[in-house]
């Protein structure tokens, strides 16, 4: 169903168009927080909601980010709530509707115990995804894992598996 094109419009200017490679992980939030425009409270009802179930009043979004692959608009955002945050992309069609949307970064905890990871958005539209483990502040490195997902010319984003 196509929106208001008044709304699409907000939604856009909230994530600034950046080239790739971009490098999503935790260290820009606070940039992303400071230099981008907070998202309109029509834009979370119209996009956010939709999208997303787990909204309750400790849940914030920041918009980090867009960039196009080929008549898509792919949107990185960053979801955080308590003990957890989460780095989203989502691609949307030339009729504004959601194709995909899948977790590429974030931080879950249990005040303990930490999983963590970060994500590079290659120009050839690849996704490099590093999660660690983190206990007592230090990165075990034997829990480290890679993942790697890609985004494809219809707008899905599909997980690879590394082929070794």
């Amino acid at each position: 169903m196509k929106k208001n094109i008044k709304e699409y419009d907000l939604l856009l200017k909230s994530f600034p168009i950046l080239e790739l490679p971009q490098i999503v992980s935790k260290d820009r939030i606070l940039d992303y927080s400071r230099h981008n425009p907070p998202l309109n409270g029509l834009v979370l009802e119209t996009y956010f909601n939709n999208w997303d179930q787990e909204i309750d009043e400790y849940v914030e979004f920041i918009p980090c980010f867009r960039f196009k692959v080929d008549k898509h608009d792919c949107l990185v955002y960053h979801k955080s709530s308590l003990l957890k945050y989460e780095f989203y992309l989502v691609t949307i069609n030339e009729k504004e509707e959601l194709i995909s949307r899948k977790i590429i970064a974030g931080m879950i905890s249990n005040g303990k115990e930490t999983i963590q990871s970060a994500a590079t958005i290659t120009p050839d539209h690849c996704i490099h995804i590093a999660g660690a483990y983190v206990h007592d502040g230090l990165f075990e490195g034997t829990e480290s894992s890679q993942n790697y997902m890609e985004i494809m010319p219809d707008g899905k984003i599909v997980s690879i598996k590394d082929e070794e």
